[in-house]
Parts: C-alpha cells; structure tokens; sequence
C-alpha cells in the first residue's frame, strides 16, 4: 500500500482510517498469563495468515535461584519438537564489559533465549516462516538483571535443520517454575 500525506484541515475519510488501521505493522494474535508453572504452550498462532512472527516475555517471578535459561521449543498438534534439529548461536554482555558466547548444533532443548541469577527475564524475538514448510529461523534480544545493579544482554539467532510445518511452541525454564505474560503478534505481509 502506497503511504498517503495527509494535510491540516481537510476530511479524513473513514476508508482511509479503515484502511491504515488494516494494514498496520503487528497484529495481535494471542497471550499467556502463566503462573508459578513448569512451562506454557501457545497451540495454532502459526498460521498462513503471516510469515514472520513477535513474541514478546516479560518474565517476572522465577522460582530458581540458580542460572536459569528461558528456552523455546517448536510445537506440531498440541507436540513439542525435541529431536536433535535445534541449531544457535548466543552473545551475551555486561555492563561492565564482560563479553561471551556460546551455541549448538545439535540440540533438543530447543532455543535459549534468555538467562540470568534473578527473577526477571524478558526477550522479545521474531520468528520467521514457522508454518512454511522451509527451515525456521529466531532472532531474539534479551536484558536480564544480575543481584545488585549489574545488567546484561543476550542475542541469540537459531535455525532448525528439518522443513517442518510447525503450528505452535512452549516455553519453558530450565530450573523450577515462572511466572508472566507471554505476547504472539503477527506481522502483516500488505
């Protein structure tokens, strides 16, 4: 769609509201609230309707009190994908300078997406073509705080290796139980 300039003091027709407001950037699609839980899955929110995906965590109560991982994994008909196709690459960073990384290649545990030693972990990633029978893809940025004032990030990318359709995924932690809001959004292809 072409972007229409718009000027003071003439009449905005309700098409042109209807039609900026259809083909907005995101569109929501669903949400989970999970509390004090093992993991959450979101069934059916990959469609053909997108290609490419937002999830949003704001990860805000964690039950461990050690190193804890905020992972994803692929979900087909209500079935998380553990087999070995899971490939990353993480970078992670400190306010102080600290610097490392790590990655995978042959992983089930799905994709790290976030990591500290408090309760708070929050990513946003996208995702693309989880419903195209073609490899997926995930890029993901985290911040965590350490105990104290000390903060980092996390980027991390990953693909898998097989061309499944996937309609869905879970979260989990790798320690214990969370608690949050966990946010899918769209983004519309026109």
């Amino acid at each position: 769609m072409a972007v229409k300039t718009f000027t003071d003091n003439t009449s905005l027709p309700a098409s042109d509201i209807n039609t900026y407001l259809t083909n907005s950037g995101l569109v929501y699609i669903t949400e989970a609230n999970p509390s004090a839980a093992s993991s959450v899955s979101i069934n059916n929110c990959f469609s053909n309707t997108f290609n490419s995906y937002r999830i949003v965590w704001n990860g805000t109560a964690y039950s461990s009190t050690i190193a804890c991982l905020t992972s994803m994994r692929l979900r087909v008909g209500g079935t998380d994908n553990i087999s070995n196709n899971y490939r990353r690459a993480r970078v992670y960073f400190g306010a102080g300078g600290s610097l490392g990384t790590d990655g995978g290649i042959t992983l089930t545990d799905g994709w790290s997406l976030a990591e500290t030693t408090t309760p708070l972990h929050q990513f946003s990633a996208d995702i693309y073509s989880p419903f195209q029978s073609v490899i997926t893809s995930i890029c993901s940025k985290a911040i965590a705080r350490e105990i104290g004032t000390q903060i980092f990030g996390i980027d991390s990318v990953g693909t898998t290796s097989v061309t499944t359709s996937y309609d869905g995924f879970t979260l989990f932690p790798s320690n214990g139980t969370f608690t949050g809001k966990l946010l899918v959004y769209g983004y519309r292809q026109a």
